[in-house]
């Protein structure tokens, strides 16, 4: 496949109108120099013209950042010896905007024939008009291009009424946490939460065991006694007031709910959630897979 060259007759050139009252200039002219090259169109060519027009007004309002006005230097030479002459921006912009602005556009533009050709598609005027109503520019908008100025000095009232407002909001965001964390601690009291199987699920709830807090308030001949929950051949579970694998005390004995334990297994990890005490473990003991709750 050919790399893909725009033809004269594939290149539609739109017209901009660009409002230079309190923008920088150097950032002005380098979004202006991207509209006339082209840059921002998927047909961009470097060697070709494919840029739009641009028509610039208050060319006279454009600004200059930090001491540049001052300190900033535009040169020139008549190409004889001593033939230098230096004038400063702040100058030039007080006398010939336009040519200030053009001056500086063209910089950023090839230094060639191309580069004029593109420079003669921008129009610069001081005031607010121009003549190109019938041309129907689209205006152009560069914020971002804006000189930002100092940040306004708040008084010390203005300043006490933003903490209060910051301490407020504070309070709220803490309030709305807390709701959100009860709501996750009720929603995490249902049997659904602890990744149980179906069959288990609706044992325990015909046995009138329904939430966590209903579960672990039984003890465990209470559990074990449950029909299809507890062990079928009679082998032996281990209830302590500890878990004999994790050694972490608790509070109260432990209940078990005991379930047949793949052949050769001795510890099997399958669920973790976080209880205040002890988290809650399948763990499997002598052939018995047991759940433990704190």
């Amino acid at each position: 496949m050919s790399t893909y060259t725009p033809k004269k007759g594939d290149i539609q050139r739109s017209w901009h109108v660009v409002d230079a009252d309190g923008l920088i200039l150097g950032r002005l002219a380098s979004e202006v120099a991207k509209i006339l090259r082209g840059k921002h169109k998927p047909i961009f060519t470097p060697h070709q013209d494919t840029g739009d027009h641009v028509v610039i007004v208050n060319a006279d309002k454009v600004v200059l950042s930090g001491s540049k006005r001052a300190d900033k230097n535009i040169y020139s030479h008549s190409g004889y010896p001593g033939g230098l002459k230096t004038k400063a921006y702040g100058d030039l912009l007080a006398e010939k905007p336009e040519e200030a602005l053009r001056i500086t556009i063209g910089g950023m533009l090839p230094k060639n024939r191309l580069g004029r050709q593109m420079l003669t598609k921008l129009k610069i005027y001081s005031g607010g008009d121009h003549p190109h109503e019938a041309q129907k520019p689209q205006p152009l908008e560069l914020e971002h291009t804006r000189l930002r100025g100092p940040q306004e000095k708040k008084s010390i009232e203005a300043k006490l009424d933003d903490s209060e407002h910051v301490e407020s909001s504070k309070e709220k965001v803490e309030q709305e946490h807390s709701e959100v964390k009860s709501d996750e601690i009720s929603e995490s009291g249902s049997l659904e939460s602890l990744g149980l199987t179906g069959a288990l699920l609706s044992n325990l709830v015909a046995n009138g065991i329904s939430t966590t807090q209903e579960l672990t308030n039984k003890t465990s001949e209470d559990v074990l006694g449950i029909p299809k929950i507890g062990p079928k051949d009679g082998s032996r579970s281990v209830v302590t007031t500890f878990c004999p694998i994790f050694p972490i005390p608790c509070e109260r004995p432990t209940a078990v709910v005991v379930l047949p334990s793949p052949a050769g297994v001795g510890l099997i990890p399958v669920i973790t959630i976080n209880f205040p005490f002890l988290p809650l473990r399948f763990i499997s003991v002598r052939g018995i897979l047991a759940l433990y709750f704190p």
